[in-house]
């Protein structure tokens, strides 16, 4: 009886007594965006043992967050930066509290802004994307983007918006609707870097007052070591059954149409000859013609077949150049053909497995393209 009435009392204490580390929502700070990137310092630094974080202050971060105030006064910018210079992340976080009563909140993060010099980093990149997988408290479906200079991307005023993250989140979207750009979450990132060490991330940059994201950044083993134009996403997109939809612009006779992507199939097959892998790519494409030819009945089957002839040597010639590019010029299986390989033809994949990056440029392709034309124009 007495065991009962104990454990009644400690049950009774539990509800009443509320949650000890609870953190009220107005001591908050609610972080939309963090930018972040390394300072290059003179490697002659002498740093005074054991006070390192008083010397060794290598690591730019910039805390964006919004300013319920500003937003409801009608101001162009609704946020805040929080800027602060520190040894690592979690110390930045630590010397917040020396310029603001709130505590950081990340579980509404949308955006980290990586700089192009921590990117080139493996050590320090590993270091912070370790943080990033290990806080609990953290939106795993923030996007991630790559800039040169993290400073300038807070200076930007949206014309349409209050706050810079969704913006240039909006931007990225859109893009990634038309197959010009990637998008990729902190989930995919850090994926990415843990079991391959590559992944790509898209440039953003300031010019004028507004975002363009234009580039792609290239990881590798860990770090960046390039980037490419974003003309060859629409390929890799296709190869990797990414694309969503899209738009392909065709030359047909003397005009120059636009052809609406609206799905997308890629189906992969593979063989081995003198000692070389043989890929078969077999895409599949839909999509409407978004313009209308004068004089021209683009409903007979004649022309109809010619359209298609049109655009399916013209896809298959960007293909082409999309594989060679990255055979060749950049040397690296972006198209993620190993981890295909692997899924569904082992033992080749075990065959060329120690040399995969010698195997992949020597591959061969070849490529079968068809596509089908649902609508021509608005109305027809």
């Amino acid at each position: 009886m007495k065991k009962g009435m104990i454990i009644g009392v400690l049950l009774s204490l539990m509800v009443i007594s509320g949650c000890w580390d609870k953190i009220e929502i107005e001591d908050r700070l609610f972080v939309y965006a963090i930018a972040i990137d390394e300072i290059k310092q003179d490697a002659h630094t002498q740093i005074e043992k054991p006070f390192y974080e008083f010397q060794n202050q290598n690591l730019e971060v910039i805390f964006i967050a919004p300013n319920p105030s500003k937003i409801v006064s009608g101001a162009p910018k609704g946020f805040e930066e929080i800027k602060i210079k520190a040894q690592n992340l979690p110390e930045a976080i630590g010397m917040v509290s020396k310029k603001q009563n709130r505590k950081l909140f990340f579980g509404h993060t949308k955006l980290i802004i990586i700089g192009e010099n921590l990117l080139k980093d493996k050590d320090k990149l590993s270091d912070f994307l370790d943080w990033l997988d290990r806080e609990p408290l953290k939106n795993r479906s923030s996007f991630i983007v790559a800039t040169k200079d993290i400073e300038n991307i807070p200076e930007v005023t949206p014309k349409l918006e209050k706050l810079v993250a969704p913006y240039i989140i909006g931007i990225i979207e859109n893009q990634s609707r038309v197959a010009t750009m990637i998008n990729v979450s902190l989930s995919e990132f850090i994926s990415d870097i843990k079991i391959s060490g590559a992944s790509m991330l898209p440039i953003v940059e300031k010019q004028s007052d507004e975002i363009t994201i234009k580039d792609v950044a290239l990881l590798k083993d860990g770090k960046m070591f390039g980037t490419i134009s974003d003309r060859y996403l629409r390929g890799y997109s296709i190869i990797t059954n990414k694309l969503k939809t899209g738009r392909k612009l065709f030359k047909y006779k003397d005009k120059i149409l636009s052809y609406h992507l609206t799905s997308s199939a890629c189906d992969l097959n593979l063989k081995e000859k003198d000692d070389k892998l043989q890929y078969n790519v077999k895409i599949e494409l839909e999509g409407d013609i978004e313009e209308f030819l004068f004089n021209e009945d683009l409903l007979k089957p004649d022309v109809i077949k010619e359209l298609k002839k049109s655009i399916e040597e013209q896809v298959e010639l960007e293909m082409k150049e999309v594989v060679r590019f990255f055979q060749q010029d950049i040397g690296y299986d972006y198209l993620e053909l190993k981890d295909w390989t692997k899924k569904h033809k082992y033992k080749l994949y075990k065959k060329y497995e120690k040399d995969w990056d010698r195997a992949f440029k020597n591959a061969e392709f070849e490529f079968e393209i068809e596509t089908f034309i649902r609508r021509i124009g608005v109305v027809r």
